[in-house]
């Protein structure tokens, strides 16, 4: 066993309805998350040394090494047979992370500025004998109609609120997630993660989900269709002109 960890979103979404104790009087502590979108825009988004490790049931998984984890990051592609502005409002609700996201079991939005803007704290349950982690993420969406896509970036932000008692905080994620619009009735969703969970981990739970967070993220978004009840919805920012921060 050494200190290394299991690739677990945010999510994340980076990530439910079931209340923490306590969230409502949550005393939030901002601080400059400059450096860390600065460190995001340079880890993640970029197309180089990614390898091809499977394709299979429609998801195609990529790995690479980068330079703020030991542990590799993922990248998951798949096309899913879904309209467009109803799956970005899905995947905008920080409130539908457990729905999909691997591992995720609860999530609760701490703060939102606006539907392209918010606060998450979400908690992963990972297998056996691992301890449960939790995560505190910032999400921004964008978007480009220009180029019929739109997309979530997230790092994380651990001192937000208090540590929880029984859990391992997450101290390190940067996570993109990349929707496009096909035209042709599907969407491409590109969902790419790195994250150093901290505490120690064995090698093969780190090394089972490197490939399993993106794989079973994007089956459970192909197989159980929880965005469908998202149908009709549209999010703010997709009413408004390209959007960079």
């Amino acid at each position: 066993m050494r200190q290394i960890g299991c690739i677990i979103l945010v999510t994340v979404f980076f990530l439910v309805s079931i209340p923490f104790t306590g969230f409502s009087a949550e005393k939030l502590n901002f601080v400059d998350e400059t450096d860390k979108w600065e460190q995001l825009k340079v880890t993640i988004g970029d197309d180089k040394g990614w390898k091809k490790v499977e394709d299979k049931n429609g998801v195609k998984i990529y790995t690479r090494m980068t330079t703020v984890s030991p542990i590799k990051a993922f990248k998951g592609v798949a096309d899913v047979k879904a309209d467009f502005n109803t799956m970005i409002a899905f995947l905008a609700d920080g409130n539908s992370y457990p729905s999909y996201v691997y591992l995720c079991n609860k999530a609760k939005i701490l703060q939102q500025k606006d539907d392209s803007d918010l606060y998450l704290h979400s908690i992963n349950k990972p297998p056996w004998p691992v301890k449960k982690r939790d995560t505190v993420s910032h999400t921004l969406w964008y978007y480009f109609p220009e180029k019929n896509m739109a997309y979530m970036d997230a790092i994380a932000v651990p001192k937000l609120i208090e540590k929880k008692k029984g859990h391992v905080r997450v101290p390190l994620v940067f996570i993109r997630v990349v929707v496009t619009d096909l035209k042709n009735g599907n969407v491409r969703i590109s969902f790419e993660g790195v994250c150093e969970p901290g505490g120690l981990i064995p090698d093969w739970v780190a090394n089972f989900c490197i490939k399993q967070t993106p794989r079973a993220t994007l089956r459970n978004i192909i197989e159980k269709r929880p965005f469908e009840k998202y149908k009709g919805k549209k999010v703010s920012f997709m009413k408004t002109t390209s959007k960079k921060k």
